[in-house]
């Protein structure tokens, strides 16, 4: 237990162990710990080590749906961004031909009266 509270305590800035660097860090301290170290313990440890190497490629799985669902929707939004340019031109194209209507009709009422 005495290499693991080292490795824990070290100014390392925190970092993180894991995959074989955790495993190292398990070897190490297997090999140097207090003789009140059972199997039971060291079984619990490669359990855990298990439990979460599942957990980092459930989330690694979830992680690559998310890229690919991002990247779709950025497709679609690129896809909305053409097709409001090109509602915004033709609604400008019809206003312009309404004016010209209007303009057609009040000259239309002027000659009339």
């Amino acid at each position: 237990m005495f290499r693991f509270q080292k490795l824990e305590s070290a100014d390392n800035g925190y970092q993180i162990l894991e995959d074989s660097h955790l495993e190292d860090a398990l070897c190490t301290w297997s090999q140097f710990a207090d003789e009140c170290a059972s199997e039971a313990v060291l079984m619990q440890l490669q359990h855990e080590l298990h439990h979460y190497r599942q957990r980092k490629h459930v989330l690694k799985s979830i992680n690559d749906r998310l890229i690919v669902h991002h990247t779709a929707l950025g497709d679609q939004i690129a896809q909305l961004a053409s097709i409001s340019t090109a509602c915004r031109t033709e609604l400008q194209h019809v206003e312009e031909q309404i004016h010209v209507g209007n303009n057609t009709v009040s000259g239309l009422w002027s000659l009339l009266d």
